[in-house]
């Protein structure tokens, strides 16, 4: 090996990457001369102190500043001193100049002092980084033998894990998140008598601390002075410096706090909340740390909370994490007791459950944030309560006596309830997660004005139902003093209440002229006096039959005024929904959502939503679903949110299918456009209804099969009658013996008792007979039997594979439910055989199996398939099935026949409100015929309710939907084309336009001619989709795309668009033979 240069410097060893020792040779850098004691006295003049040095501009990469120091300057001593006065009267002090701001190195501090014999001066740098809190990476001491003043400028010498960018030479990098750099005077006696630096410093006379920046560790400047020898570098070390040098390398940022909410989740006392997957950090380092300190966990939970009630049963859940599969609770619990106290719950490393009981009751309407701080086996409660202004902490000397076991990778976080434990009844709003970091409660921010927890108002709103509330308390107490005294022929003119006692709420009855009612109360007041004989105490009972007294009087307001008295009907739904009627509140959300009449109000609507979804409503959920599905409303895309509310109503939905009530209603897509569908559906005094009727009497069994499933099911505007459809049904199986399908229906209601008493001997008479002509569902129909009622697995299996093979859906249903069980003769638990008899009955149409398929892709399948698959998360496949059974629930169904029914009747603003109503929860044909109505502006009440633009809000709304209508595609091209309010996109035009016309609208494809014929390129795919010739769309000449897409408008299969495209293609012809002959065309042309 070659001998190293000389150079004044140090020899460095790292004999894992090297296969000799390498020689750096170091650039040593002009240092202060630093004075460890102060000469001199204090009656000296000093000389004067130069200005500060500049702060220090950023370093730029792959250099090194430097800058020149200036030597250490006296400041002026007190005065006292100066002129030769007690040295005690000498004040001591210790600060620097300026704050430090970046580091960069080489970096100096200017320190300014002044001290008395017998002090140190302590200089020290403190860090924190991911991985170690308090950190000193840098001290240094200097003694004061006199009383004196100084002005020094001291070198932060820090390591190079906090100086230069990571490297192959410097892998010990690490991120500062914070950083102080700490100055103190201590007596000489302390410093050497206290263990460390931190005992020490307890004991300090002066000190100051200021804060140090750092940057990012690969913004940092490489480290430059040092000049390697590569002579003796091993293959392994020089390729190592050369990536380190030539390559930008980058890390993934980690952030150590996870949102798990931010906007107000609504929750109620049922098995339900938003789950979150927080799963493990990216980088590599932290995730082994991560990992080894699974049983010695450190993390903070926040939350905001809004609590109606307290649990009805022993407990119920703020948050908690579960896994998928086993339902076994991992750490952390935090769950609510029935008296308003909070139970929390860990998983030691052993297994067992452990648990604490805070004895502090938590307050109800109000918002309070509450934060749980885990630090090894130490936890802590903090709650911020009375607007934010009051504390309550408890947990800190209440250790686990074995250590906690905690992991992010494991299970899902759950705000609110899960499948197996309920969830309070409340709010739950802006919940955060800090892995590996005990956050200090007093650092975290509260909310401010613009947060959604202080933009609702929700508590001012419970405010005023509050006194509301009280007010008809009082009424409601004299009211019962009246009917008593009545009931006693006591007479009493005029009454008021008053309270003699509070203890004892002892009332009686004074004498007064009257009792003043508001105009607005009356009614509120009228119905109370019924109330008043209906119960005795004004309990809940007593407000929900005022709430539903409310809304029954605001439904009689619309049906016989229609919007004409809205301030009504407002002030009628504002009182119901303060007895948490969740219809009145949902009717309000839409109206302000929408500014009906003009008085659109973000915030009410939206307040008004939130409490009819946190009460049950189903309109309310699927907005709120809606609105985070796609973003609408002001609110944020959150796919997580979106299945939290679509799932319930998608599981109340299948609930009410299978209940099959003789009020429910079958949810029918009827459009306004479409007049055949207009003529089906206009009810019992339709024409189609009562020639059906007509047909059925003559003995017609398609008619008398067809009245049979109109009133069973109560489609076509027609009420159910479950009693009727079954004699139809008799008619038809005892005319037709050779028909199937009349068999069945007959075979189902009998077996099932609806509209007749059960008989099951007939029944399955019937059903085998169905069976025997080959009818799929009539052999799923004996396997339900078989599987239900006689425990027969084997036979149910052999039936429910019959009608699988038969293509019916309800086989292929149960079959999945059997392998899920493990009941399938011969087999045990087959999730994933389950999971693919799910798919298949879901893509028939099967609402049950679609709401199973949407869980399963949710949650995957046990060691067959992950939660969220990459299939699933690209478009989020889980939320489609769930929201594909969630808009067939009755209660759609109920609002769109009552807006068809208005529409017939032609009482269009009644219409209008209940079309909106079901447009806001995201169905897409209420959007459809909203938009309608506000583009036909029937009478008006286009311009009289919206303002302005209200269909393309409605038809832009409705092409959000995963299967839009191709009438809405074909608005919405013309949206973008036509540019209504200065919105012209001609690309968007055109992929509305291609939307349309793959559904082979032949409007759609005309105007794509048409752009193309105008010189406007079409992308190839667009036109490869539409059956465009290859030949034809590769080519740049747009007049031959326009023909291609003349001739497939031309040869559609409507009618009416042939002569149209047809004249299109003839006169594009006759241009192109006029350009390519114009001297032919005119001598043909010439008169002769």
């Amino acid at each position: 090996m070659s001998n190293p240069k000389s150079c004044n410097g140090r020899l460095l060893s790292l004999y894992k990457l090297f296969d000799c020792p390498i020689i750096f040779q170091v650039q040593v850098l002009a240092r202060p001369n630093l004075h460890d004691e102060v000469e001199g006295s204090g009656n000296e003049v000093p000389v004067t102190a130069p200005p500060p040095p500049k702060k220090m501009e950023e370093v730029a990469e792959g250099e090194v500043q430097t800058t020149s120091l200036p030597q250490e300057e006296k400041v002026p001593a007190p005065a006292a001193a100066a002129e030769g006065g007690d040295i005690l009267d000498v004040i001591r002090s210790v600060s620097l100049q300026y704050p430090p701001g970046l580091y960069a190195p080489p970096f100096y501090v200017p320190l300014s002092y002044a001290c008395l014999p017998g002090d140190v001066i302590v200089l020290e740098v403190i860090i924190d980084t991911d991985l170690a809190k308090k950190l000193r990476v840098f001290s240094k001491t200097k003694y004061c033998h006199v009383a004196d003043s100084r002005l020094t400028y001291e070198h932060l010498d820090l390591p190079e894990m906090v100086t230069y960018r990571p490297d192959a030479l410097n892998r010990h990098s690490v991120n500062i998140y914070n950083a102080v750099v700490s100055v103190w005077i201590v007596s000489e006696y302390e410093y050497h008598s206290q263990r460390n630096f931190k005992e020490m410093k307890k004991f300090a006379l002066v000190s100051q601390e200021y804060p140090l920046e750092f940057k990012q560790p690969f913004a940092r400047p490489r480290r430059q002075d040092l000049q390697i020898s590569r002579s003796c570098l091993s293959w392994e070390a020089e390729m190592l410096l050369f990536i380190s040098v030539d390559s930008s390398l980058q890390c993934i940022p980690e952030m150590d706090g996870f949102q798990l909410a931010y906007f107000p989740i609504p929750l109620s006392l049922t098995r339900r909340g938003v789950s979150r997957r927080v799963g493990e950090v990216q980088d590599p380092y932290l995730r082994r740390y991560f990992r080894k300190e699974k049983n010695h966990p450190r993390y903070t939970i926040t939350f905001l909370l809004f609590i109606k009630n307290y649990c009805k049963g022993p407990l119920c859940s703020i948050y908690h994490r579960k896994e998928f599969h086993t339902n076994a609770y991992i750490t952390p619990l935090i769950f609510m007791t029935s008296e308003g106290k909070i139970h929390f719950q860990v998983t030691q490393e052993d297994g067992k459950y452990r648990s604490m009981l805070n004895h502090f009751i938590l307050p109800k309407y109000e918002w309070f944030r509450m934060t749980v701080t885990m630090n090894g086996v130490y936890w802590s409660l903090t709650l911020n309560y009375k607007n934010f202004t009051r504390t309550h902490m408890a947990g800190d000397r209440a250790p686990f006596p074995d250590p906690v076991h905690y992991s992010d990778n494991e299970g899902l976080a759950y705000l609110g309830g899960s499948n197996v434990v309920p969830a309070f009844p409340g709010f739950i709003a802006d919940s955060r997660l800090w892995r590996g970091l005990s956050q200090n409660p007093k650092k975290i921010e509260h909310p401010n004005s613009t947060h959604p927890v202080r933009w609702l108002e929700l508590e001012q709103h419970h405010q005023a139902c509050d006194s509301l509330h009280t007010r008809l308390f009082w009424a409601f107490q004299s009211y019962s003093v009246v009917i008593k005294s009545y009931q006693r022929r006591v007479t009493c003119p005029s009454f008021e209440v008053y309270i003699r006692s509070f203890n004892e709420l002892q009332k009686f009855c004074l004498a007064r002229t009257k009792v003043s009612v508001p105009k607005q109360l009356k009614f509120v007041y009228g119905a109370l006096r019924k109330v008043v004989t209906v119960t005795h105490n004004f309990d809940i009972e007593a407000k929900g039959l005022l709430g539903s007294m409310l809304m029954a009087e605001a439904e009689k307001t619309l049906k016989m005024n229609g919007l004409d008295k809205y301030d009504d009907l407002l002030n009628l739904l504002k009182q119901a929904s303060c007895f948490d009627h969740n219809e009145a509140a949902a009717m309000l959300g839409a109206m302000y959502s929408a500014g009906l009449r003009k008085r659109k109000d973000t915030r009410k609507g939206m307040m008004y939503t939130l409490m009819a979804a946190q009460e049950g409503n189903i309109m309310a959920q699927c907005s709120l679903g809606f609105m985070h599905l796609y973003g609408t409303g002001g609110l944020d895309q959150d796919f997580d949110y979106a299945y939290f509310y679509l799932i319930e109503v998608a599981a109340q939905a299948v609930k009410s299918k299978e209940k099959h009530g003789a009020a429910s209603v079958t949810t029918e897509m009827v459009r306004l456009t479409d007049t055949a569908q207009l003529q089906y559906h206009s009810g019992e005094k339709g024409d189609y209804f009562q020639w059906m009727k007509f047909q059925a009497s003559k003995g017609m069994t398609d008619a008398q099969a067809r009245m049979g499933r109109i009133l069973y099911w109560g489609s076509g505007g027609v009420k159910r009658n479950l009693q009727a459809a079954t004699k139809y049904y008799e008619r038809t199986a005892k005319a037709a013996p050779k028909n199937a399908v009349a068999l069945f229906d007959y075979g189902v209601v009998l077996l099932r008792g609806q509209g007749t008493e059960k008989n099951i001997t007939k029944a399955l008479e019937q059903l085998n007979k169905s069976a025997a002509l080959g009818h799929a569902p009539a052999f799923t129909a004996i396997g339900w039997y078989k599987l239900n009622i006689e425990k027969d697995y084997e036979a149910a299996a052999k039936y429910f594979e019959k009608g699988d093979q038969g293509g019916h859906r309800d086989a292929a249903h149960n079959l999945a439910y059997m392998y899920s069980r493990g009941i399938y003769p011969g087999k045990g638990e087959e999730k994933m055989t389950a999971f693919k008899y799910y798919k298949r009955a879901a893509d028939k149409g099967h609402s049950d199996s679609s709401v199973m398929l949407a869980k399963l892709y949710k949650e995957g399948v046990e060691n067959e398939m992950e939660a969220d698959s990459e299939q699933a998360a690209k478009v989020r496949i889980h939320i489609l099935w769930a929201y594909r059974v969630a808009i067939e629930h009755e209660e759609f169904g109920m609002l769109l026949r009552k807006g068809l029914e208005a529409f017939l009747s032609t009482s269009w603003d009644v219409s209008v409100l209940y079309y909106l109503m079901a447009a806001e929860a995201g169905l897409e044909v209420a959007q459809f015929n909203l938009a309608y109505l506000c583009e036909e502006n029937y009478e008006g009440v286009a311009d009289r309710y919206f303002q302005s633009g209200c269909q393309w809000k409605y038809y832009e709304m409705a092409s959000l939907s995963p299967k839009p209508h191709a009438a809405t595609l074909l608005k919405m091209g013309e949206y973008y084309w036509y540019g209504h309010g200065d919105n012209r996109d001609t690309d968007l035009a055109i992929g509305y336009y291609v939307l349309a016309a793959r559904h082979r609208v032949p409007e759609a494809i005309f105007n794509l001619a048409y752009i193309s014929e105008m010189g406007m390129q079409i992308p190839q795919q667009h036109l490869k989709s539409l059956g465009v010739k290859k030949l034809v769309y590769q080519s740049s000449n747009t007049e031959e795309v326009a023909k291609e897409l003349y001739r497939i408008c031309r040869d559609h299969n409507s009618g009416e668009a042939y002569i149209p495209c047809g004249l299109a293609l003839l006169r594009l012809n006759v241009a192109q033979t006029y350009r390519a002959h114009p001297y032919a065309c005119q001598l043909a042309t010439y008169p002769m």
